[in-house]
């Protein structure tokens, strides 16, 4: 019997170190990535893009704050039977209540803003396209603190939901797993709410309502935005197109990617769980999902802008491995500077 242990706790051994090393490993590279994109956003931006720098810069901020909390807290959420169970797997993961708890709400707050904080870029460039006129620091401000303010209260009324009441280790069979075992056999603590409980239904409906909300403005922004740009791509130059381009594609990014890896299938399991249907250990593979956003957001910026990939792929070594790439992007920048040339020159010229 005792050997039989010994084997199972082996072969669930290498899943924790892998789930440990990914955890540290996209947290480093998020902070890593987001702070050499800071660098070049301040050295390498355009004159035509310098006016959206502090956009980009505050999806920097949010994705190494979102990171740093993530190194920190590792936390891990769980779903079973109608109940979700939330708990940490880092260094702090014996704390116990109330400290598990208010470090799971810090998470909470640092992953609800990557979502709440994606519709500013798109309505700062509204009213840059559409309007004519960039936000003050004043109004840009009033966004950022709305959008905080939201997540604050949402995290509220996630504490609310998940604050620990009776006794919770009538839950713990959820986690009562190799893979969530120390060596000694300990469970890591954890908080959990039960959908029989309305508390959890209305935590739920608030997070559905304001994700769609959120979405919804970036839609409606973005169609607004790319109507402008259509009727005013006659009369703008190729480098001011090509500039409108790439900071589409980043914006568009980065808006797609925390819907497919964490709205849509947070919102999935929600509604596997509020049924009843048994979906343990799904959230790992969510959360650890999640980690990577801030890596994918400051890798795409970096991939999509022009002026920020060139550091990389100008490199000697970028050039030894991926000459074709450095090519490309050696002669697309010529190319563009050239027809700025040519009709700089025809409008000095008299027809």
């Amino acid at each position: 019997m005792m050997m039989n242990v010994t084997q199972e706790h082996s072969y669930w051994m290498p899943l924790k170190t892998i789930l440990h090393i990914s955890d540290w490993f996209s947290g480093i590279l998020a902070l890593c990535a987001n702070f050499f994109l800071i660098f070049l956003i301040i050295t390498k931006t355009t004159n035509e893009l310098k006016v959206y720098s502090r956009i980009l810069i505050q999806s920097c901020l949010v994705d190494i704050t979102f990171a740093v909390i993530t190194l920190i807290t590792n936390s891990q959420i769980d779903f079973n039977g109608g109940i979700i169970l939330m708990t940490m797997t880092g260094p702090f993961r014996h704390q116990p209540n109330p400290i598990t708890f208010h470090m799971i709400n810090i998470y909470i707050v640092g992953l609800f803003s990557c979502v709440m904080f994606l519709p500013i870029p798109f309505i700062f460039r509204y009213f840059a396209v559409c309007k004519s006129r960039v936000l003050t620091a004043f109004e840009y401000a009033f966004l950022i603190l709305l959008c905080f303010t939201i997540s604050i209260l949402y995290t509220c009324l996630h504490a609310w939901t998940f604050w620990p009441r009776g006794d919770l280790t009538k839950y713990s069979y959820i986690i009562d797993h190799p893979f969530w075992k120390d060596e000694d056999g300990t469970l890591p603590n954890f908080v959990a709410a039960d959908f029989k409980d309305g508390r959890l239904f209305i935590l739920v409906s608030c997070t559905m309502i304001l994700g769609t909300i959120s979405y919804l403005l970036i839609i409606a922004f973005n169609v607004l935005i790319y109507r402008k740009l259509t009727s005013l791509k006659s009369t703008m130059s190729a480098k001011t197109c090509e500039v409108h381009r790439q900071l589409s594609k980043v914006l568009k990014y980065q808006a797609m990617v925390p819907f497919f890896i964490c709205v849509m299938p947070l919102s999935l399991v929600f509604l596997l769980s509020a049924i009843g249907t048994k979906t343990d250990g799904k959230g790992v593979i969510l959360t650890m999902l999640v980690s990577y956003l801030p890596v994918m957001n400051s890798l795409s910026t970096i991939l999509f802008v022009r002026q920020y990939r060139r550091t990389i792929t100008q490199t000697r070594l970028f050039r030894i491995f991926c000459p074709n790439r450095a090519i490309q992007d050696r002669t697309s920048v010529e190319r563009t500077s050239y027809i700025k040339d040519i009709r700089s020159m025809m409008s000095r010229s008299p027809l």
